[in-house]
């Protein structure tokens, strides 16, 4: 509003001064006038542009992702891509993982969101599943989000024979036992829980008397 007192322009309602919902050019056109002849008078246009400020708060598209991944996956390869979401127009948004990263396996890109591997995994001596809390910011405000990362196993290992401890080993036995009769029991061990199946790696199925 025009206050005829001081001759200044002032704001009657800030609410119309919303860069993000309002037009930010507003166009105003001042009439003076004599106050004793109305027919003398001048016009001028005063242009207003409403600059914008750092009022928003950037907002993840999603705060919670799950991601699976084989333990085979190498590293740098990109896991998922975040998306923070900011109602000012020239906001720079940043990205950070605050937690669930003390081991260093991931790494988030600061200016593009891209979440990824950073070093490779170990289903079977490592951790299994991660939780990882990221942060976008705008240099004032900030949003946070989770994400669940867990790792796949891929049959990798070999197993381990545990009995006998050392290889090659002889076995002695008495000439004339039955068929049938136990000579030795073979153990092995599969750290990742598959079934094992035994047999001669020579392809001597039978033995018998020459």
């Amino acid at each position: 509003y025009f206050n005829d007192v001081t001759k200044a322009l002032h704001v009657n309602n800030s609410v119309l001064l919303d860069f993000e919902n309002n037009d930010p050019i507003i166009t105003l056109t001042l009439l003076a006038t004599d106050t004793y002849d109305k027919s003398l008078n001048d016009t001028v246009s005063v242009t207003i542009v409403v600059v914008d400020v750092n009022d928003n708060a950037p907002q993840f598209d999603k705060n919670v992702s799950n991601i699976t991944i084989l333990e085979s996956e190498t590293a740098n390869t990109i896991l998922t891509q975040l998306l923070g979401i900011d109602g000012d127009s020239d906001s720079m948004l940043t990205y950070y993982i605050i937690s669930g990263n003390e081991d260093g396996k991931f790494y988030l890109n600061k200016d593009t969101g891209f979440f990824m591997l950073k070093e490779t995994l170990d289903y079977d001596y490592g951790l299994r599943s991660y939780t990882l809390t990221v942060n976008v910011t705008d240099g004032v405000f900030g949003d946070e989000a989770t994400i669940y990362v867990t790792v796949e196993n891929v049959n990798d290992v070999p197993p381990l024979v545990t009995n006998p401890a050392d290889s090659p080993f002889s076995i002695d036995i008495a000439e004339n036992n039955e068929p049938g009769f136990l000579l030795y029991k073979i153990e092995a061990y599969d750290i990742e829980g598959g079934v094992l199946s035994f047999v001669f790696s020579n392809d001597l199925l039978e033995y018998g008397d020459p």
